[in-house]
């Protein structure tokens, strides 16, 4: 999980994203917006092949490939949006 700030968004969509995937035990990565509610899960589904889905909502929930339901109103709990 990546919590996104202005200065390392872009590494951390694009670079690092690309590096982190050569781990074969790397298999989902989700980037959290700190600006509005916004969770983007990327998840493996072969060796070069991956799931975008994006959650805008509060009301949302993140399902994680372990099965683990994240509800963003817990990963934004105390978040003054701006």
């Amino acid at each position: 999980m990546e919590v996104l700030s202005p200065s390392t968004e872009g590494y951390d969509r694009g670079k690092k994203f690309i590096s982190y995937t050569s781990i074969p035990s790397f298999t989902e990565y989700l980037l959290v917006s700190q600006d509005e509610v916004l969770v983007e899960q990327r998840v493996r589904l072969a060796p070069q092949e991956w799931r975008q889905r994006f959650f805008r909502h509060l009301e949302d929930s993140v399902i994680l490939v372990g099965g683990i339901v994240l509800a963003l109103s817990v990963i934004y709990a105390g978040v003054k949006l701006g």
